[in-house]
């Protein structure tokens, strides 16, 4: 089974066995680091409560996901809560964002960008970074080498694992995405916390860090 299909699936049985919309643990840790108004660009939203979330606080939001039963039924939730700040794109992020320079307030991904290789996480880093503001906001929970998960997944090659899902994932350190993402953001939270997701005994990078101009000599220390 590719990506796609696995998703596909994976929301229709989501939303087959219904689903809480409180907001993610991270959405709510996150937001704290937002301005007071603007808008988002969330990655990967899924059934859209995070999406729902930030609209709720005033924000427009476009979410996007690459899975069109995903998307249907966060548009349809979205629809019945009458929020309406919302606009639906279904992307998929390992291609370059449709978007225009400078779009963004805020860029946010909760735990979909441990999926691509080296060189294609690369690029989307740099793509988060050209669509968002000078200054704005990039919020994203990662998979970490210290989650128990690493020791029930098959090892394919050096941090990439099969997960006994039977999707492959990246496990990032902390040392990892501070090199990743040096010159592009100058982070304000990045750490391995296990209180940041919804699963038990999961243990998730936090990354929170504000866009350096193009140009600019700012390193992370």
């Amino acid at each position: 089974m590719d990506t796609k299909d696995f998703w596909e699936s994976w929301w229709t049985k989501a939303e087959d066995e219904g689903w809480d919309d409180t907001p993610s643990l991270f959405a709510q840790f996150a937001f704290s680091y937002f301005p007071k108004e603007g808008k988002i660009l969330e990655l990967g939203a899924g059934l859209g409560k995070d999406t729902r979330y930030f609209a709720q606080h005033g924000f427009f939001v476009v979410s996007t996901d690459f899975s069109d039963k995903a998307l249907d039924a966060s548009k349809w939730e979205s629809t019945m809560q009458k929020i309406m700040n919302i606009e639906y794109q279904n992307i998929d992020i390992k291609n370059p964002l449709p978007f225009k320079d400078e779009e963004f307030d805020v860029v946010y991904a909760h735990a979909v960008l441990h999926y691509f290789s080296h060189e294609t996480t690369d690029q989307i880093f740099k793509d988060i970074h050209r669509v968002l503001k000078n200054g704005g906001v990039f919020a994203t929970l990662l998979k970490s080498k210290e989650d128990p998960e690493i020791l029930k997944s098959l090892k394919l090659s050096e941090n990439f694992y099969q997960t006994p899902q039977g999707i492959v994932e990246r496990f990032f350190s902390v040392e990892e995405i501070q090199a990743e993402t040096d010159g592009l953001f100058k982070p304000v939270v990045l750490d391995a916390s296990e209180q940041t997701h919804e699963t038990e005994n999961a243990t998730f990078i936090r990354y929170i860090g504000l866009k350096i101009p193009q140009g600019s000599q700012v390193h992370s220390e």
